[in-house]
């Protein structure tokens, strides 16, 4: 099959052809050739200038929900979660460790985590790269090359040893850990114990949690020398604080997510449909104020941000409405926002493709890689390599129609893939964008 188009590069955008073909073993597109020969007749497939082709996203912040007991198999599980994904345009991603049983924090929790994740790859065709828990407990980095998560702060799914009460806490055990790459969930306990009485879910939760956390977080990185990852920045000052450790060369990365980039709480304050489901937009960190989600757009279009990732965090309705869980679904929408972001927030698309692709990739491929060497069965899945608009490389697209103002019809209840089928751009869609 011929593909003529136009393609999101990592520098540009360039209009060339690709031809793919089917792969029977792995169940994808792979690309064989680019810049296919104009002799060979008219394509298969022809996009216009106004239509960009992104190489296909990945994600590098999801919750899976599944684990060996299968307890949470109700919310969502790999499989789904990976259905999820390819409809949202997402080809791969990085599942988060805050199970409420059996969390890969050792060797053979690994191992079981990596089961799972071999199981629904043969129906799906979908890499999923785990990330290992840090808690109290923990001995010291694998002889092999994994991403590491560290919880400075109770969120979901909590136990007493999994989340750290203070930094020197904290340090006595990334001490064991120089070298490793370690993505932190940073709301700084003491800030949440202190604020643990105020009445809305923002105010339990404040921005100075974040700041004092992640403030912590450098120090220590700079003291141990590891590679501290920021997950779902939301504040302006923890931004300011991320920008200015890169300033100094601390080999720091950070993350946005959809829902700090489009909601804030002016919004849910003023808005009366959201006013009475406010307990649905409980996330952790919280939805902030307009000024930090102005500030992490500005930065977000200076292509300042070094990865966007969803942070889905599925729970039932009854969980969100009724008991005020926190997170909720995004990668079925993952696509779709990307599609906001270019039309309503005239982000480049070469800024999007360096985020959504192009660095996630070299975030996730060396993970990916050290998984196939310790177990040899993924190997066998036959999966083409991701990130790059190359020979031998996947041939999945996101097709983006620059003219097209009407996308955002498409999202109904009906065709998400999430297990509990909800969004938050349900409750408030995407072409309410328009409004700002």
């Amino acid at each position: 099959m011929i593909v003529d188009g136009c393609f999101v590069l990592n520098h540009e955008i360039r209009r060339q052809r690709l031809s793919l073909h089917y792969d029977e073993s792995s169940q994808c597109w792979v690309i064989a050739d680019v810049d296919a020969s104009l002799a060979i007749g008219p394509p298969d497939w022809y996009f216009t200038d106004q239509q960009i082709l992104f190489p296909s996203f990945i994600d590098i912040h999801v919750h899976a929900r599944e684990d060996s007991s299968a307890t949470e198999n109700y919310k969502e599980d790999f499989t789904s979660a990976s259905l999820a994904a390819r409809n949202g345009g997402v080809s791969a991603f990085m599942e988060m460790p805050n199970n409420r049983v059996d969390p890969p924090r050792d060797l053979e929790s690994y191992r079981r985590k990596v089961f799972l994740i071999a199981r629904s790859i043969k129906q799906t065709s979908v890499p999923i790269v785990p990330y290992v828990l840090i808690d109290k407990n923990s001995t010291g980095a694998f002889s092999f090359k994994v991403p590491y998560k560290v919880y400075y702060g109770v969120s979901v799914n909590a136990d007493p040893h999994t989340s750290f009460a203070n930094k020197d806490e904290l340090k006595e055990v990334l001490a064991k850990y120089p070298g490793e790459m370690i993505a932190f969930h940073c709301e700084h306990p003491s800030a949440l114990k202190r604020y643990v009485g105020e009445s809305t879910h923002g105010t339990r939760r404040p921005p100075s949690a974040e700041v004092d956390a992640i403030h912590d977080v450098i120090e220590l990185a700079v003291e141990i020398g590891f590679h501290p990852h920021i997950c779902h920045l939301s504040t302006k000052e923890g931004a300011e604080l991320c920008l200015n450790a890169k300033k100094r060369k601390i080999p720091l990365t950070f993350e946005v997510a959809p829902h700090h980039l489009y909601f804030s709480s002016e919004m849910l304050e003023s808005e009366a449909e959201l006013q009475k489901i406010s307990s649905y937009f409980h996330v952790n960190p919280p939805i902030r104020e307009e000024r930090d989600r102005l500030y992490l757009l500005e930065i977000v279009k200076k292509g300042l941000v070094d990865f966007f990732a969803t942070d889905h965090a599925p729970h039932t309705l009854e969980e969100k409405l009724v008991k005020g869980f926190s997170g909720f679904p995004q990668l079925d929408t993952y696509g779709l926002f990307i599609e906001w972001l270019l039309k309503y927030e005239k982000v480049s698309p070469v800024i999007i493709a360096k985020m959504c692709t192009y660095a996630a990739c070299n975030f996730f491929n060396p993970f990916w890689e050290s998984m196939l060497l310790q177990f040899p069965t993924l190997q066998t899945l036959n999966l083409p390599k991701l990130g790059q608009i190359e020979k031998n490389f996947l041939g999945d697209f996101y097709i983006v129609d620059l003219y097209d103002k009407e996308v955002f019809s498409r999202l109904t209840k009906e065709n998400l893939k999430t297990k509990n089928q909800h969004s938050p751009f349900l409750y408030r869609p995407f072409t309410k964008g328009l409004e700002r």
